[in-house]
């Protein structure tokens, strides 16, 4: 019972945040990490032409993780192949999933991994972006993030099935790069994905980010939805952070 009321508690602060973000439903954007005055941040970098609450943005601009839901519609929905490099995902063969592509996909939010802003001269060796907590919508929905290894199979940066969510549930990435992985649910509803990064600065040392939260709204096929009731509408708006504007 202890157990289920602190969930219950953890999923309505979840929706309280979420309910005062705008949606991010298609176009190009990073979660991003920026450094200044010795300190790590993360943000959501979307880039000009990325549509939120509905209009297209007419410059790149930065916000706040917890200002921006990223809309993984039922265009992201299929039957999970066979193939056994999935198990990770922790969704049966046959079974739908939820998966943010690792390519464009124009009815989608593309979402990327940033780390552009940092001078690559500044930094020994990678950033690390750690999984710190997942809330899914049933409290037992699982929540991974891979990328293909050459040979045909997979790598998976994070999952939060066999075992939870680990000190080995990381995604590397050198600074001044940018990457692409696949992102997947297990289940529709709102998702809270906490996350926090780290590296070492060549003259500061190591240094690590607060832990953010970034949410993630997934909906069946258009069909379901509606049968449903489950859709984007109820997502109440809030006006943008002071953002940084890119020219």
């Amino acid at each position: 019972m202890k157990n289920s009321l602190r969930f219950l508690f953890i999923a309505l602060l979840s929706l309280t945040s979420a309910n005062a973000a705008s949606t991010w439903t298609t176009g190009h954007g990073d979660i991003g990490v920026h450094y200044e005055l010795g300190q790590m941040h993360l943000h959501m970098h979307l880039h000009s032409g990325a549509v939120v609450g509905g209009s297209a943005l007419g410059v790149d601009t930065e916000f706040e993780p917890g200002d921006i839901i990223s809309a993984v519609t039922g265009v992201a929905q299929l039957s999970r192949p066979s193939n056994p490099s999935l198990n990770p995902t922790g969704v049966a063969a046959g079974s739908p999933i939820w998966i943010l592509p690792i390519t464009a996909n124009p009815a989608l939010p593309f979402l990327g991994w940033g780390t552009e802003e940092l001078d690559s001269g500044d930094w020994t060796g990678n950033l690390t972006f750690s999984l710190v907590d997942v809330i899914s919508p049933s409290g037992s929905g699982y929540f991974s993030v891979y990328t293909p290894d050459g040979f045909g199979g997979l790598d998976f940066n994070m999952s939060t099935f066999d075992g939870g969510i680990t000190g080995a549930d990381f995604a590397a990435q050198a600074a001044g790069t940018h990457n692409h992985r696949f992102v997947t649910f297990s289940e529709t509803g709102l998702w809270e994905v906490q996350m926090k990064v780290s590296g070492t600065h060549a003259l500061d040392g190591f240094k690590e980010s607060g832990v953010e939260s970034f949410f993630f709204q997934v909906t069946p096929e258009p069909s379901k939805a509606l049968f449903s009731g489950i859709g984007l509408g109820a997502v109440l708006f809030r006006r943008r952070r002071p953002a940084k504007v890119e020219a």
